[in-house]
């Protein structure tokens, strides 16, 4: 997850980055370089999960799950808010990786000036961030 509000230019694919970890026993994410990364360590079939909450803006947002640098998107979840009301976007799927192999979390949205992505306030070890991405292998 990330401790601080993200800033997405107007119609520019921004890498989510995630400077903070609550839990990662395979050593998937680095939170000092790539941060917008999953790298897969083990080759098998994994659960990932990535959820952005959008600032409160009349906007197309998207949500891209990328493979590796892109431009080859797997996913992507799309909005078309016009309420400037905050939204929670997700993005999961299961997916048989590599090992090396990585995803990327990104955003794009076109309010027509830069828009932030939600940080996460919550408190306690129980609470879940705002936004965030997690994977974990099932088989």
């Amino acid at each position: 997850y990330n401790q601080s509000v993200i800033s997405c230019a107007n119609t520019t694919m921004t890498p989510l980055l995630m400077d903070s970890e609550k839990l990662d026993s395979d050593n998937m994410h680095d939170t000092s370089s790539n941060q917008a990364r999953i790298t897969f360590t083990t080759a098998g079939t994994y659960y990932i999960q990535m959820v952005a909450r959008t600032a409160a803006a009349n906007a197309e947002w998207a949500l891209y799950m990328l493979e590796g640098d892109g431009p080859v998107w797997l996913y992507r979840n799309t909005l078309h808010l016009t309420n400037s009301v905050a939204h929670t976007q997700q993005v999961s799927a299961i997916l048989t990786r590599s090992a090396a192999s990585y995803i990327s979390m990104n955003m794009w949205q076109n309010s027509g000036s830069s828009q932030n992505v939600e940080n996460w306030t919550g408190a306690g070890s129980y609470s879940m961030p705002r936004t965030y991405m997690l994977a974990f292998r099932i088989a």
